[in-house]
C-alpha cells in the first residue's frame, strides 16, 4: 500500500512538472493595425513612419471598399471589384520571457492566398 501511494505521489509531480512546462498564451491580435491601399516599398523597413497610414482593426476587407466594376481583372470571380496591393502594418513587444521561448503567430482567414507575410524583429 504504501508503494502504491509513493507511486501515486511520482506521477502526480511528474504531471504537474509537464504541465508547467507546456504553457500556451494567446494574445488577441486583431486591433491596432495600420493599414494603406497601394504600393509602399518601404514599408518593409521596421523603422518606416506609418502615423499616416489608417488605424483599422480585423478583420478587414479593403477591396470593398472600391467601387464595383465590370472591367474588374477578376470579373465576377473576384465581386467584380479591382485587386491591388494593401499593406497592413503592426507593432507590438514581446515580454523579455515570451521572447525567450518559441513563438507561433497564426495567420488565417480566406482572401490571404497568395498574401506575403513578414515578421521583422528589431532590439
Amino acid at each position: 500500500m504504501t508503494r502504491f501511494f509513493m507511486l501515486a505521489g511520482i506521477l502526480l509531480l511528474l504531471s504537474i512538472h509537464a504541465e508547467s512546462q507546456d504553457v500556451r498564451k494567446t494574445l488577441a491580435m486583431d486591433f491596432g493595425w495600420k493599414f494603406h491601399l497601394g504600393e509602399v516599398e518601404q514599408a518593409r523597413e521596421t523603422n518606416y513612419d506609418d502615423s499616416d497610414w489608417r488605424d483599422i482593426r480585423l478583420p478587414h476587407d479593403w477591396s470593398i471598399e472600391l467601387p464595383f466594376s465590370e472591367d474588374a481583372p477578376a470579373g465576377g470571380g473576384g465581386g467584380y471589384l479591382p485587386g491591388g496591393i494593401g499593406w497592413y502594418r503592426k507593432a507590438f513587444t514581446l515580454s523579455p520571457s515570451d521572447a525567450a521561448g518559441k513563438i507561433t503567430i497564426e495567420a488565417g482567414s480566406e482572401g490571404l492566398e497568395g498574401a506575403t507575410i513578414e515578421i521583422k524583429t528589431s532590439e
